[in-house]
């Protein structure tokens, strides 16, 4: 049988033991059909996996027993947090899914002028973040969060100290390749990404304002989601976060 990895809060690691509870139980067990002596990977938030065996089921929880512990090495040096504005129906869900995969440490989503949706499922996003993780053996869930406004964005942005980079379609001097040379190589980063109507004058020049970088992606016009993909995998690549 496959092994499944599941996610427990911290609390949740007794020692040798560790209790799955919520809907993480009733993923193992009632949908994956999970039973005593079954093998998964457990994981705490604490970049560990831990490698278990089912020692009992009860009605609400199962405890498993801790048989291995190794270091995940899927987790990024250095974190890179995507800060998306909300994009057409399951375009973001996808932003979520795709940004996981590729190791961002959170998402953040929020409202700019452009924007046609004003609010997201976060909930549901959660979800998307959690299974994504699962599926590329991270050993973190990272965080969906939702902002209500570009000027939030902004005041994350003025007090924080690292790499701020942002894709902006008028940008004619900057390109990604050019990444490398304006980031710091050991230093958390920001990346910053407009919906389908992009960002406007203003908020171009209050971004550069909080500290970004401003960078084209190229003499195609990409899709929003695509954008998000992109810029996220050149910086991955440019901080030395794809090698082996």
């Amino acid at each position: 049988m496959e092994i499944r990895r599941f996610f427990v809060p911290e609390c949740a690691v007794e020692k040798d033991r560790i209790i799955l509870d919520g809907e993480e139980f009733n993923h193992a067990v009632r949908v994956l059909r999970y039973k005593k002596g079954y093998k998964a990977v457990v994981s705490a938030g604490d970049g560990v996996d831990r490698y278990c065996t089912v020692e009992s089921i009860g009605k609400d929880s199962l405890v498993f027993k801790v048989d291995t512990t190794e270091k995940n090495l899927a987790e990024t040096r250095n974190k890179i947090t995507l800060y998306q504005a909300v994009i057409k129906g399951s375009k973001t869900d996808f932003v979520v899914q795709k940004a996981v995969e590729t190791g961002i440490f959170a998402v953040k989503l929020f409202v700019s002028q452009n924007v046609s949706e004003k609010e997201v499922n976060v909930k549901r996003l959660e979800r998307i973040a959690l299974e994504a993780a699962k599926q590329c053996g991270r050993a973190i869930v990272p965080k969906v969060e939702f902002l209500p406004d570009f000027k939030s964005v902004l005041k994350e942005a003025e007090a924080f100290s690292g790499n701020k980079i942002m894709a902006y379609e008028n940008e004619s001097k900057v390109s990604v390749n050019d990444i490398g040379t304006k980031i710091s190589q050991n230093a958390d980063t920001l990346l910053l990404v407009g919906s389908e109507g992009g960002f406007t004058q203003n908020e171009y020049l209050d971004a550069k304002a909080a500290g970004f970088t401003s960078v084209s992606l190229g003499r195609r016009i990409l899709r929003a989601e695509t954008a998000a993909l992109f810029l996220t995998a050149i910086t991955l690549y440019q901080t030395g976060e794809t090698a082996l």
